[in-house]
Order: structure tokens, then sequence, then C-alpha cells
């Protein structure tokens, strides 16, 4: 049944570019989520620190999601997730040319 549902979601040009630009966007989360804990392990051998930079990771996540609600709530969300990925991307490109 959820994959009945999911090929009649897919029949949508709206919904598709939004399923598969998230997929690729995911994608690309659990890559630089898993580069950056490798990156972390190979400059400082701390199983440690490691954890520290992962508790930093998502301490805004779990801090501001009250607020990330109520803002997603009362903008356009179109708007709102073109802000969001535009930062993201830009995060990910400092974080390349710091470590190139």
């Amino acid at each position: 049944m959820p994959i009945q549902l999911l090929l009649i979601a897919l029949r949508h040009r709206n919904y598709r570019l939004f399923f598969f630009g998230q997929m690729i966007s995911q994608v690309g989360t659990w890559m630089q989520t898993t580069v950056q804990a490798w990156l972390v392990l190979q400059l400082t051998h701390s199983a440690l620190l490691l954890g520290v930079v992962s508790l930093l990771q998502y301490l805004p996540a779990m801090i501001f999601s009250f607020y990330g609600g109520v803002l997603a709530d009362r903008v356009p969300k179109h708007r709102l997730l073109l802000v969001t990925q535009s930062i993201s991307l830009v995060q990910s490109a400092a974080m390349w040319l710091l470590v190139r």
C-alpha cells in the first residue's frame, strides 16, 4: 500500500521535483556527516572530540526546532526550502574550502 501511494504521488511534477531533490540533498548530508566524523577522527585521534563534534552538530536542531516549526508555519514553504538549502550549500562549500 505505501508503494502505491508513492507512485500516485509521483505522478505530480512538483512532488517529483521535491522528492528527488530531497533525496539528493539527504544523500549529500549523510556523506558530509560521515566525512566530517572521519576528518575529526583523523585529525585528533580522539573519540571524545568526535563525540563533542557530533553533539554540537545536532544541538542547534534540538534547541531551535520549536522556533523552526513556528517559522515554517508562517513563511512560504518554497522560499523557506530555497533559503535553507542554499545555507546548507554555503556551509558545505566553506567546509570543502577549509579542508582542501
